[in-house]
């Protein structure tokens, strides 16, 4: 093989792997969208007491609704949203991590 062409071949290969790396950066769950960002919050309780919680991000379609209840199922959370139209729809989410949750995204017709 020539060595232009080897280099033609490597390039692409790293491109196309790159590429496939950021399509898994984004990952719909059971109706939460999970984002490869992470939320952290600073905490303080008191001058010596202070510490960092990092959470896992996800959206949810505000048009879901409000949240009105929140479910154990398993080692899961289960959030409940009902919108303006009564329909109720879930999310499950891991409850082994601390989780931030943006209210993003629409539905569609």
């Amino acid at each position: 093989m020539k060595p232009k062409t080897r280099i033609l071949l490597l390039s692409l290969a790293v491109i196309a792997s790159i590429g496939s790396g950021v399509a898994w950066a984004y990952q719909f769950d059971y109706g939460a969208l999970r984002t490869d960002q992470f939320f952290e919050d600073r905490l303080s309780f008191g001058l010596q007491n202070t510490l960092n919680q990092t959470r896992a991000k996800f959206q949810v379609p505000k048009a879901y609704g409000k949240l009105v209840a929140v479910t154990p199922l398993n080692k899961q959370s289960v959030l409940w949203f009902e919108a303006a139209d009564g329909s109720i729809r879930n999310v499950t989410l891991n409850a082994n991590n601390a989780v931030i949750v943006e209210r993003q995204g629409d539905l569609l017709p």
